[in-house]
């Protein structure tokens, strides 16, 4: 952040042919053309294994928890421009079912916002990680964040949810009420599989097949919120098998 800054203030400095300064509006078009801009990066890289193994068979645990998003100065504003989610992860490597296709995966991740209170400090904000919370499957609200009781925060219920399968041949699943679902493992693998899914505004997106495309996630985004992941498994002995979780959140300063 410190050196788009130090580089904004060069442009700014630089004399336009009208004799005068180059304007602000030039000096972020310049930027955006060769997009250099800030990105806020948080990251785990403990392995973790979440196993559906006891009734409901469904399981829902917190992974990562972001860094607070930058809180812009007096008169500007945060636009976040995408947020990319790089994850390494697989399956248990085996299934009984003859479609062994992303669509018929029983493990997955999801993201939500957390937001904290006018009043509350970020430091504050002491939000721990607990672990085989089950969590009702096709609703799929977390239950498995907690925060201090004098935290002040909060998950971001969304205010549309989309669906998540579309086949006529299953039954639809609905993104939960505070979450958007992200990736599904690739079903039967044995080995760690890295994938990458980027979210842009408007519900545009880049990823693997069967990805989230995150619509409203990035207009929801607001100063102080953190991205948090959550790792999910469902269906008597599966598996959901994580290595690392990266996000990075590409942003401007208006």
């Amino acid at each position: 952040m410190a050196d788009v800054r130090t580089v904004r203030r060069l442009l700014a400095s630089k004399p336009a042919f009208s004799g005068g300064r180059l304007p602000n509006e030039l000096v972020l078009s310049i930027l955006d053309c060769a997009e250099y801009h800030p990105i806020l990066t948080s990251e785990r890289t403990e392995w973790m294994q979440v196993t559906a193994e006891h009734p409901p068979y469904c399981q829902n645990v917190l992974y990562l928890v972001g860094n607070p998003l930058p809180v812009p100065g007096n008169g500007h504003t945060l636009k976040i421009l995408d947020v990319r989610f790089t994850i390494q992860s697989r399956d248990q490597g085996w299934t009984t079912e003859d479609d062994q296709s992303i669509r018929n995966s029983s493990s997955w991740f999801e993201v939500s916002i957390v937001r904290p209170d006018d009043l509350a400090e970020d430091d504050a904000v002491q939000i721990s990680y607990r672990g085989d919370f089950p969590a009702e499957y096709r609703d799929s609200s977390p239950t498995g964040l907690h925060f201090d009781s004098h935290s002040g925060a909060k998950l971001v219920e969304r205010t549309t949810m989309t669906e998540r399968v579309r086949d006529a041949d299953r039954e639809p699943q609905w993104e939960g009420s505070h979450t958007w679902f992200l990736h599904a493992n690739r079903v039967a693998y044995k080995n760690d599989v890295t994938t990458e899914v980027v979210w842009h505004r408007g519900g545009n997106w880049e990823g693997a097949e069967d990805a989230g495309n995150g619509q409203g996630f990035i207009e929801t985004l607001k100063p102080r919120d953190r991205i948090v992941v959550w790792v999910r498994a469902t269906r008597r002995g599966w598996a959901n098998k994580v290595a690392n979780v990266k996000v990075d959140v590409k942003y401007k300063i208006l």
